[in-house]
């Protein structure tokens, strides 16, 4: 733990002050002192204690994806019906299960996106509105848990950081916030 803490301390002192990147922060929901930070501009990566480089599909690309020694994940930017299947690095994914859902006062569509690794099976949830939110094992045994810290993650679009959390109606439109 105290490594990672380290890491992640010296990754973020080494981006100049001027720099607009922002890492992506997932904890894990298990054991809440392993994290996976991904951060682009510059690419890199790190799981519990593990750094490393990250590389990033070209955002001309038909795909949201990233690849690290760790985790990899892809899904078309045109998101499909449920059954859809792509590949990416050899990688196959599958979109399971589609599901609307109120996260932390904000209205999702939430997409259960499968992928079958050498040795396990992991699902990642995915939103249009907040970008990949959580990642998990499932296969063989359930074990990674990492769950988005903050609003916005790894394929969020750009107007994610300018939305404000507060009650929303069935559709998901913002409303007044609740003081009381």
């Amino acid at each position: 733990m105290q490594l990672m803490s380290l890491l992640l301390s010296l990754m973020l002192l080494a981006v100049p002050a001027r720099a607009v990147a922002r890492p992506w922060i997932y904890y894990d929901v298990r054991n809440p002192e392993n994290q996976f930070l991904l951060e682009q501009s510059p690419d890199r990566s790190a799981l519990i204690d593990i750094g490393g480089e990250a590389e990033f599909c070209d955002k001309n690309a038909d795909l949201h994806c990233f690849k690290t020694d760790q985790i990899q994940f892809a899904i078309p930017k045109k998101l499909l019906e449920i059954g859809a299947e792509w590949q990416f690095d050899g990688i196959s994914y599958k979109l399971s299960r589609k599901i609307r859902r109120s996260l932390l006062g904000r209205r999702h569509l939430i997409y259960f996106v499968d992928a079958k690794f050498e040795k396990y099976q992991m699902r990642f949830l995915f939103s249009q509105e907040s970008g990949l939110i959580a990642i998990t094992t499932i296969d063989p045994t359930p074990g990674l848990f990492l769950l988005l810290d903050g609003a916005c993650g790894f394929g969020a679009p750009s107007s994610c950081r300018n939305l404000k959390v507060g009650r929303q109606d069935a559709h998901g439109r913002a409303g007044a916030l609740n003081t009381h």
